[in-house]
């Protein structure tokens, strides 16, 4: 009995050895040439972002002054590497070390008016560079355990994933974590495969680097060090038949690419676990890193001193205040709520942190914004509440991530199953999926807040490098003599069609959305025109439309007179816009006490940040030079009519006729507007 086409293809498909392995880099830099190319056409069309309005005034603050108190929210990293070209074209920056979050950037935009886009234009670059060097690593990493097609299909799947080339085109510590995490770790998996002293010191360093760009990287400590302790039972669950024999599979066939020169006696030592002290210089030489990038500001300083924000690292308790004479003349005690540091007092205020001062500091700020009372507010579906989902960031995925990029991951995981050959080590398959899975538990169970689907891109590179696993289909045949089935032939056809399909939809649908990378969402739910139905935040508002709004005014000068409620951090103004805020409707706190007549749909243009138009931010630009305060559900009513245009996809133009306002006034109750020219 023939055997079917599933069996065929397990016992068929082997590693094909690769031919011309230049071939493979030159495919590789043409691929983190486009792009390259695709972020940086992108990021000249962009406004400035809501993070990006601190992240490069603080990176210009700690180059001049030498102290990191400026933002301290996140690590200095990516703000001061974003910084170094910004800092050569020589901009204007009086605000002193002191200078804090908002008031920073502020300061900025109005000192740098003239070129203020331009500055931060300049800034991006540098975060550019840094996504191509995450995406050398997706194709070092997937090419050195699975073969040149694998390397190649993963790094496409970063070159034109939406995600990847919206955060490669503004400065913060979003792509700098992803770069540094895949390759610190791609580094420290090489040494888990040899432990030289050599390789010891690179990783250290580079993992102290790593801990420099964003704090969720602390992950890599227990997951590393998980690695570690498993290693050397995860290689024994599939040993080598012979010395090597795993190593030149899993890279195809070709022995030049094994991880370093001495593997065989490495895998021939007793000791298998690389040392503990080599693991322990690690862990120093990071240590010293974070402590040299910060200028030792602040090292060493108590536990006790430091004044804490988080729920975490805080107490609050209820102290006396002063005594006062109440109105019938008796001495009474005032009594009010401090917070303050819970290890103040205790035995442990005086020990020593050997840590700066700004980087703990920074640590409990990010864990504030997290805290339970968080005041953000958070929006997944339609719905809009205080608190978050645990499941929000693996709905994100399913949405953002491209269909095709989505069926690769599947197919990733399912092709081991389906040919051994295809299987590596479980020490190298928990080495790539220890890390996402944890970045994913550890954002998920952060509840207090949901927003920013950016928090886990340091995961993609992982993902991807798996992803690309199934592009050894490319490097797999059967062999003559081993069976006659004409279904393997088939099947390994079949695969390849599968690919090429999965990595084309994964393609186009990035290309079709350009340069509105941030914007993105996949076809399960209709694209970025629909967006708005099911994620918010930086998922498709963050600001970055200012400049598309300011084209499209250009290019309509009759589309007056026009209201604007702008959600980003950039005055409008500076680009040249200077319109009267948005009216708001009667649901908006107050609006009882205005003239019946200001409140609701007027007759007119309207353009409004998707953002402010389903109430998630409490001010907008429009009408003054500074924020207006809006109160929540101020722009609901809006909701009664239909988009007419769009800037980019998160700003919303409304027509509104006298007809049609008057209609949606008597919904809401309001007096008609009396007859005027409709506009």
């Amino acid at each position: 009995m023939l055997s079917s086409p599933l069996h065929c293809m397990r016992k068929l498909l082997v590693p094909k050895r690769t031919g011309c392995r230049s071939l493979a880099v030159a495919v590789a830099m043409g691929l983190l040439g486009i792009h390259a190319a695709l972020a940086i056409i992108s990021l000249r069309q962009q406004s400035v972002t809501w993070d990006e309005y601190n992240h490069l005034p603080a990176g210009l603050v700690y180059w001049r002054t030498g102290s990191f108190d400026s933002y301290r929210v996140n690590p200095p990293f990516a703000k001061m590497l974003a910084a170094i070209p910004v800092l050569m074209a020589k901009p204007d920056l009086n605000a002193g070390p002191t200078g804090r979050d908002f008031e920073l950037g502020r300061s900025f935009m109005v000192q740098n008016k003239s070129r203020y886009f331009e500055l931060y234009f300049l800034g991006r670059y540098a975060i550019v560079g840094l996504s191509v060097l995450a995406g050398s690593f997706v194709f070092l990493w997937g090419r050195a355990l699975f073969g040149d097609w694998a390397g190649i299909v993963g790094l496409t799947l970063w070159a034109f994933d939406p995600t990847v080339l919206a955060n490669a085109g503004v400065v913060t510590a979003d792509m700098a974590a992803a770069a540094l995490a895949v390759s610190a770790t791609y580094l420290f998996w090489r040494w888990l495969e040899v432990p030289t002293w050599r390789g010891t010191l690179v990783v250290g360093l580079l993992l102290g680097v790593a801990e420099l760009s964003k704090f969720t990287l602390l992950l890599l400590y227990p997951i590393w060090g998980i690695l570690w302790l498993a290693w050397p039972s995860l290689r024994d669950l599939t040993k080598p038949a012979q010395p090597g024999a795993e190593l030149n599979a899993a890279e195809g066939g070709n022995r030049r690419h094994l991880p370093v020169p001495g593997w065989q006696a490495a895998l021939a030592t007793d000791a298998r676990r690389p040392r503990s002290a080599q693991m322990l210089t690690i862990a120093v030489l990071s240590l010293l890193v974070i402590n040299a990038g910060y200028g030792l500001e602040g090292t060493g300083r108590h536990l006790g001193e430091f004044e804490f924000v988080s729920l975490a690292l805080r107490k609050e308790h209820i102290r006396s205040d002063v005594l006062f004479r109440n109105d019938d003349g008796n001495l009474t005690r005032r009594y009010k709520k401090v917070t303050e540091n819970r290890f103040r007092g205790t035995w442990l205020a005086a020990l020593p942190i050997p840590l700066p001062a700004a980087y703990v500091s920074g640590i409990d700020e990010q864990a504030h914004d997290f805290d339970s009372d968080s005041p953000y507010l958070s929006y997944l579906h339609g719905e809009r509440r205080r608190g978050g989902w645990w499941y929000y960031y693996v709905y994100a995925l399913a949405i953002k991530l491209s269909l095709g990029t989505m069926a690769l991951i599947v197919l990733a995981f399912a092709l081991p199953w389906l040919c051994p050959q295809l299987r590596t080590t479980w020490s190298r398959e928990l080495t790539l999926t220890l890390p996402p899975l944890a970045m994913l538990t550890f954002v998920s169970s952060q509840t207090a807040f949901n927003a920013h689907m950016r928090y886990i891109l340091p995961a993609l590179p992982f993902l991807f490098i798996l992803a690309g696993r199934s592009g050894k289909v490319f490097s797999l045949k059967p062999q003559l003599g081993v069976c006659t089935h004409a279904g393997c032939g088939f099947a390994v056809g079949l695969a390849k069609v599968i690919v090429v399909v999965c990595l084309g939809i994964s393609v186009v649908s990035t290309i079709r959305i350009h340069p509105h990378y941030l914007s993105y969402f996949n076809e399960l739910v209709g694209g970025p025109d629909n967006g708005q139905k099911y994620l918010l935040g930086s998922n498709l508002d963050w600001g970055q439309d200012l400049l598309f709004f300011k084209q499209w005014l250009r290019e309509h000068p009759n589309a007056r007179p026009i209201y604007l409620a702008y959600g980003g951090t950039v005055d409008p103004d500076v680009a040249g816009i200077d319109l009267p805020l948005v009216p708001f409707g009667p649901n908006a706190a107050g609006a009882a006490n205005q003239p019946a007549d200001t409140v609701g749909p007027q007759a007119g243009w309207y353009a409004i940040s998707v953002n402010e138009l389903y109430g998630m931010l409490p001010f907008a630009w429009g009408g003054t030079k500074a924020w207006a305060l809006v109160p929540a559900d101020a722009y609901d009513y809006l909701l009664h009519f239909q988009p007419v245009a769009k800037a980019g996809y998160s700003i919303f133009i409304f027509k509104i006729s006298v007809d049609k306002a008057n209609e949606v006034r008597r919904e809401l109750g309001l007096p008609a507007l009396d007859d005027r020219m409709d506009n």
